[in-house]
């Protein structure tokens, strides 16, 4: 399980929705009642890794070398 915000999970379930990949990609949420506390983490699948890194690297503003 590799640990991710709601940022990058609302990109991740538009890349990949749920109506296609029904019970393949899950989020799963913990402390659900408590907004303020809660952490979304991402399966471990190479599709879905993929498109995190991609998400990620269009966030990096500067490389430093």
């Amino acid at each position: 399980m590799v640990p991710i915000n709601k940022t990058e999970k609302d990109l991740l379930v538009k890349a990949f929705p749920p109506h296609k990949y029904p019970h393949y990609y899950c989020y799963p949420r913990t402390m659900k009642q408590d907004s303020k506390r809660g952490h979304y983490f991402c399966v471990e699948s190479p599709e879905l890794l993929a498109k995190l890194n991609e998400i990620r690297r269009m966030n990096v503003i500067e490389e430093h070398k």
